[in-house]
């Protein structure tokens, strides 16, 4: 989920990735709190963020990852609560179209360390480029464009 956080939007580049003991994860605690304060300060809350394009690229990502009925439930959940029509017709649709990229445990044999390696989810998302909905908002106040 916290990859997912990542995807939609709702988390800094790295979010999803940097193992806890690792040096970098200090240094991204500090600029999550610095874009906490200036998404205060500029009014700008979860569900402007969180939105349906949001949510198909975090599935998109999803199912790239190796996929997680675990992730549609609480997308699901989060959807609901936010007012957002999230249909479960849209999950097929993505997976349909959604190459896997690798399988990050405890779907496979990949760990979270692996894929950070690898650069991440932004490496990820970026390999899914074609497939994602670029024009959406995140907390660094751009889209992904």
């Amino acid at each position: 989920m916290n990859c997912l956080i990542e995807a939609l939007g709702l988390g800094l580049p790295g979010n999803g990735t940097i193992p806890a003991v690792d040096a970098r994860r200090r240094k991204l605690a500090y600029e999550a709190g610095r874009r906490i304060l200036t998404l205060l300060k500029n009014n700008i809350c979860p569900r402007d963020i969180y939105t349906i394009d949001a949510i198909h690229n975090a599935l998109t990502v999803d199912v790239a990852l190796g996929g997680s009925t675990n992730s549609v439930l609480h997308l699901m959940a989060v959807a609901h609560e936010a007012g957002i029509d999230f249909q479960l017709p849209l999950v097929n649709e993505i997976s349909k179209k959604t190459p896997t990229l690798c399988k990050i445990r405890p779907a496979g044999q990949y760990h979270v360390e692996d894929l950070d390696r690898a650069g991440g989810i932004p490496a990820v998302m970026h390999e899914l480029k074609g497939l994602l909905k670029l024009d959406v908002k995140t907390v660094n106040e751009k889209n992904y464009q």
